[in-house]
Protein backbone atom coordinates (compact mmCIF):
# COMPACT_ATOMS: atom_id res chain seq x y z
CA UNK A 1 0.00 0.00 0.00
CA UNK A 2 2.94 2.35 0.63
CA UNK A 3 3.50 2.54 -3.16
CA UNK A 4 0.42 4.74 -3.56
CA UNK A 5 1.83 7.86 -1.84
CA UNK A 6 5.51 7.23 -2.63
CA UNK A 7 5.51 6.40 -6.36
CA UNK A 8 3.96 8.89 -8.78
CA UNK A 9 2.79 6.55 -11.53
CA UNK A 10 -0.38 6.13 -13.58
CA UNK A 11 -0.95 2.62 -12.25
CA UNK A 12 -1.84 4.07 -8.83
CA UNK A 13 -5.14 5.25 -10.32
CA UNK A 14 -6.03 1.64 -11.11
CA UNK A 15 -6.56 0.76 -7.44
CA UNK A 16 -9.43 3.18 -6.67
CA UNK A 17 -10.96 2.53 -10.11
CA UNK A 18 -10.91 -1.21 -9.57
CA UNK A 19 -12.37 -0.93 -6.07
CA UNK A 20 -15.09 1.32 -7.50
CA UNK A 21 -15.91 -1.30 -10.15
CA UNK A 22 -16.46 -3.89 -7.40
CA UNK A 23 -18.73 -1.50 -5.52
CA UNK A 24 -20.77 -0.75 -8.65
CA UNK A 25 -21.37 -4.44 -9.33
CA UNK A 26 -22.70 -4.89 -5.81
CA UNK A 27 -25.42 -2.26 -6.23
CA UNK A 28 -28.84 -3.92 -6.18
CA UNK A 29 -30.51 -0.77 -7.47
CA UNK A 30 -29.34 0.22 -10.95
CA UNK A 31 -29.83 3.97 -11.51
CA UNK A 32 -28.85 6.41 -14.26
CA UNK A 33 -26.11 7.96 -12.10
CA UNK A 34 -24.63 4.56 -11.30
CA UNK A 35 -24.71 3.57 -14.97
CA UNK A 36 -22.92 6.77 -16.00
CA UNK A 37 -20.33 6.16 -13.30
CA UNK A 38 -19.89 2.60 -14.58
CA UNK A 39 -19.22 3.93 -18.08
CA UNK A 40 -16.64 6.40 -16.76
CA UNK A 41 -15.01 3.65 -14.69
CA UNK A 42 -14.72 1.31 -17.67
CA UNK A 43 -13.17 4.04 -19.82
CA UNK A 44 -10.97 5.03 -16.89
CA UNK A 45 -9.17 1.69 -16.96
CA UNK A 46 -8.02 2.34 -20.53
CA UNK A 47 -7.39 6.03 -19.87
CA UNK A 48 -5.07 5.12 -16.99
CA UNK A 49 -3.00 2.84 -19.20
CA UNK A 50 -3.90 1.15 -22.47
CA UNK A 51 -2.31 -2.00 -21.03
CA UNK A 52 -5.50 -2.32 -18.95
CA UNK A 53 -7.64 -2.72 -22.07
CA UNK A 54 -8.97 -6.15 -20.93
CA UNK A 55 -10.59 -4.52 -17.89
CA UNK A 56 -12.15 -1.85 -20.11
CA UNK A 57 -13.68 -4.51 -22.34
CA UNK A 58 -14.71 -6.91 -19.60
CA UNK A 59 -16.24 -4.64 -16.94
CA UNK A 60 -19.12 -3.29 -19.11
CA UNK A 61 -20.20 -6.88 -19.83
CA UNK A 62 -20.57 -7.53 -16.10
CA UNK A 63 -22.45 -4.30 -15.58
CA UNK A 64 -24.77 -5.07 -18.51
CA UNK A 65 -25.54 -8.38 -16.79
CA UNK A 66 -26.59 -6.35 -13.73
CA UNK A 67 -28.84 -4.18 -15.88
CA UNK A 68 -30.67 -7.19 -17.29
CA UNK A 69 -30.82 -8.74 -13.83
CA UNK A 70 -32.49 -5.80 -12.07
CA UNK A 71 -34.28 -3.96 -14.89
CA UNK A 72 -37.25 -5.85 -16.32
CA UNK A 73 -38.81 -3.51 -18.89
CA UNK A 74 -37.18 -2.97 -22.28
CA UNK A 75 -37.37 0.81 -21.89
CA UNK A 76 -35.52 0.76 -18.54
CA UNK A 77 -32.84 -1.51 -19.97
CA UNK A 78 -32.41 0.71 -23.03
CA UNK A 79 -32.03 3.85 -20.88
CA UNK A 80 -29.47 2.21 -18.59
CA UNK A 81 -27.48 0.86 -21.55
CA UNK A 82 -27.43 4.38 -22.98
CA UNK A 83 -26.24 5.84 -19.68
CA UNK A 84 -23.45 3.25 -19.63
CA UNK A 85 -22.47 3.54 -23.29
CA UNK A 86 -22.50 7.31 -23.81
CA UNK A 87 -19.69 8.27 -21.37
CA UNK A 88 -17.83 5.06 -22.19
CA UNK A 89 -17.86 5.80 -25.93
CA UNK A 90 -17.20 9.54 -25.67
CA UNK A 91 -14.24 9.17 -23.34
CA UNK A 92 -12.59 6.49 -25.43
CA UNK A 93 -13.25 7.83 -28.91
CA UNK A 94 -13.20 11.62 -28.48
CA UNK A 95 -10.73 12.19 -25.65
CA UNK A 96 -8.31 9.29 -25.46
CA UNK A 97 -8.79 7.63 -28.84
CA UNK A 98 -8.28 3.98 -29.71
CA UNK A 99 -5.11 4.19 -31.81
CA UNK A 100 -3.05 2.39 -29.18
CA UNK A 101 -5.62 -0.37 -28.83
CA UNK A 102 -5.75 -0.81 -32.63
CA UNK A 103 -1.97 -1.06 -32.67
CA UNK A 104 -1.97 -3.77 -30.00
CA UNK A 105 -4.67 -5.79 -31.76
CA UNK A 106 -2.90 -5.46 -35.12
CA UNK A 107 0.37 -6.72 -33.67
CA UNK A 108 -1.27 -9.76 -32.07
CA UNK A 109 -3.35 -10.60 -35.15
CA UNK A 110 -0.32 -10.32 -37.44
CA UNK A 111 1.24 -13.22 -35.55
CA UNK A 112 -1.46 -15.51 -36.93
CA UNK A 113 -1.80 -13.99 -40.41
CA UNK A 114 1.89 -13.86 -41.31
CA UNK A 115 3.66 -17.20 -41.48
CA UNK A 116 6.92 -15.93 -43.01
CA UNK A 117 7.75 -13.50 -40.21
CA UNK A 118 10.78 -14.57 -38.23
CA UNK A 119 10.96 -14.80 -34.47
CA UNK A 120 13.37 -11.85 -34.43
CA UNK A 121 10.93 -9.62 -36.29
CA UNK A 122 8.14 -10.64 -33.93
CA UNK A 123 10.31 -9.82 -30.95
CA UNK A 124 10.76 -6.26 -32.25
CA UNK A 125 7.08 -5.45 -31.54
CA UNK A 126 5.70 -4.31 -28.21
CA UNK A 127 3.03 -7.03 -28.22
CA UNK A 128 3.57 -10.51 -29.60
CA UNK A 129 2.47 -14.03 -28.76
CA UNK A 130 6.16 -14.92 -28.89
CA UNK A 131 6.59 -13.42 -25.44
CA UNK A 132 3.73 -15.37 -23.88
CA UNK A 133 5.44 -18.68 -23.06
CA UNK A 134 8.26 -16.90 -21.23
CA UNK A 135 6.30 -14.13 -19.51
CA UNK A 136 3.11 -15.86 -18.36
CA UNK A 137 4.86 -18.14 -15.81
CA UNK A 138 6.53 -15.07 -14.30
CA UNK A 139 3.22 -13.26 -13.87
CA UNK A 140 1.71 -16.46 -12.46
CA UNK A 141 4.54 -16.54 -9.91
CA UNK A 142 3.58 -13.02 -8.83
CA UNK A 143 0.01 -14.24 -8.33
CA UNK A 144 1.33 -16.83 -5.86
CA UNK A 145 3.31 -14.27 -3.88
CA UNK A 146 6.74 -14.66 -5.48
CA UNK A 147 8.88 -11.57 -6.17
CA UNK A 148 8.92 -10.13 -9.69
CA UNK A 149 10.06 -6.92 -11.30
CA UNK A 150 8.25 -3.79 -10.10
CA UNK A 151 9.83 -0.74 -11.74
CA UNK A 152 13.50 -0.94 -10.69
CA UNK A 153 12.89 -3.36 -7.81
CA UNK A 154 12.11 -7.07 -7.44
CA UNK A 155 9.40 -7.51 -4.87
CA UNK A 156 6.16 -9.47 -4.36
CA UNK A 157 2.82 -7.71 -4.59
CA UNK A 158 1.86 -9.55 -1.41
CA UNK A 159 3.71 -12.17 0.62
CA UNK A 160 2.99 -15.87 0.15
CA UNK A 161 1.17 -16.17 3.46
CA UNK A 162 -1.36 -13.66 2.06
CA UNK A 163 -1.35 -14.76 -1.57
CA UNK A 164 -1.97 -18.49 -1.08
CA UNK A 165 -4.86 -18.14 1.41
CA UNK A 166 -6.13 -15.30 -0.80
CA UNK A 167 -6.40 -17.59 -3.82
CA UNK A 168 -8.04 -20.25 -1.68
CA UNK A 169 -10.46 -17.66 -0.32
CA UNK A 170 -11.47 -16.65 -3.86
CA UNK A 171 -12.18 -20.28 -4.71
CA UNK A 172 -14.28 -20.67 -1.56
CA UNK A 173 -16.17 -17.42 -2.21
CA UNK A 174 -16.81 -18.44 -5.81
CA UNK A 175 -18.65 -21.48 -4.50
CA UNK A 176 -20.39 -20.11 -1.42
CA UNK A 177 -20.72 -16.32 -1.70
CA UNK A 178 -24.05 -14.69 -2.50
CA UNK A 179 -22.18 -11.99 -4.45
CA UNK A 180 -21.09 -14.36 -7.22
CA UNK A 181 -21.03 -11.74 -9.98
CA UNK A 182 -18.47 -9.69 -8.03
CA UNK A 183 -16.36 -12.78 -7.29
CA UNK A 184 -16.42 -13.84 -10.94
CA UNK A 185 -15.39 -10.29 -11.87
CA UNK A 186 -12.41 -10.52 -9.52
CA UNK A 187 -11.32 -13.86 -10.99
CA UNK A 188 -11.76 -12.92 -14.65
CA UNK A 189 -10.22 -9.49 -14.16
CA UNK A 190 -7.10 -11.21 -12.84
CA UNK A 191 -7.01 -13.96 -15.47
CA UNK A 192 -7.74 -11.78 -18.50
CA UNK A 193 -5.09 -9.23 -17.54
CA UNK A 194 -2.51 -11.96 -16.90
CA UNK A 195 -3.18 -13.53 -20.31
CA UNK A 196 -3.08 -10.19 -22.13
CA UNK A 197 -0.06 -8.58 -20.49
CA UNK A 198 2.00 -11.75 -20.92
CA UNK A 199 2.16 -10.81 -24.63
CA UNK A 200 3.91 -7.52 -23.77
CA UNK A 201 7.64 -7.29 -24.40
CA UNK A 202 8.63 -6.66 -20.77
CA UNK A 203 7.56 -8.21 -17.46
CA UNK A 204 6.52 -5.70 -14.81
CA UNK A 205 3.90 -6.43 -12.16
CA UNK A 206 2.75 -2.81 -12.29
CA UNK A 207 0.56 -4.02 -15.14
CA UNK A 208 -1.24 -6.46 -12.84
CA UNK A 209 -1.45 -4.00 -9.95
CA UNK A 210 -5.11 -4.86 -9.36
CA UNK A 211 -4.00 -8.29 -8.12
CA UNK A 212 -3.17 -6.50 -4.86
CA UNK A 213 -6.80 -5.77 -3.83
CA UNK A 214 -7.96 -9.05 -5.39
CA UNK A 215 -5.62 -11.12 -3.22
CA UNK A 216 -6.35 -9.04 -0.12
CA UNK A 217 -10.09 -9.51 -0.64
CA UNK A 218 -9.50 -13.21 -1.16
CA UNK A 219 -7.60 -13.32 2.12
CA UNK A 220 -10.59 -11.67 3.78
CA UNK A 221 -12.90 -14.32 2.31
CA UNK A 222 -10.52 -16.96 3.65
CA UNK A 223 -10.60 -15.52 7.18
CA UNK A 224 -14.39 -15.32 7.05
CA UNK A 225 -14.54 -18.98 6.08
CA UNK A 226 -12.17 -19.85 8.92
CA UNK A 227 -14.35 -18.03 11.41
CA UNK A 228 -17.40 -19.96 10.21
CA UNK A 229 -15.45 -23.22 10.24
CA UNK A 230 -14.13 -22.82 13.77
CA UNK A 231 -17.36 -21.71 15.37
CA UNK A 232 -20.99 -22.72 15.12
CA UNK A 233 -23.87 -20.25 14.85
CA UNK A 234 -24.08 -20.15 18.67
CA UNK A 235 -20.42 -19.19 19.10
CA UNK A 236 -19.28 -22.65 20.17
CA UNK A 237 -16.07 -24.12 18.75
CA UNK A 238 -16.65 -26.53 15.87
CA UNK A 239 -14.07 -29.27 16.49
CA UNK A 240 -15.11 -31.30 13.46
CA UNK A 241 -13.62 -28.73 11.07
CA UNK A 242 -11.13 -26.79 13.18
CA UNK A 243 -8.32 -29.34 13.01
CA UNK A 244 -8.33 -29.83 9.19
CA UNK A 245 -8.43 -26.07 8.68
CA UNK A 246 -5.52 -25.61 11.09
CA UNK A 247 -3.47 -28.16 9.12
CA UNK A 248 -4.23 -26.33 5.87
CA UNK A 249 -3.09 -23.06 7.47
CA UNK A 250 0.22 -24.57 8.52
CA UNK A 251 0.77 -25.96 5.02
CA UNK A 252 0.11 -22.55 3.42
CA UNK A 253 2.48 -20.73 5.76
Amino acid sequence: IYWLPTLAMAENLLIPLFLLSILLLQQKKVTKKISVLAGVTAAGFYATKYAFAPLTLLFPLFYIFNIFKYKHSKQERFVQLGMLGIPFGLLLLNIFGIDQLKMVIAQLVSHWNTTTKTTQLEADTYFSLTYFSNHFPKYADALFGNPQRFLWDYTPLVTKWLALPGLLGLAIALKKSSQKISIVWLCLAALSQLLFIATFYVVDIRYVYHLLPILLLGFGFFLTHLQKSFFTKHGQRNHSTSYPVFIVLLALI
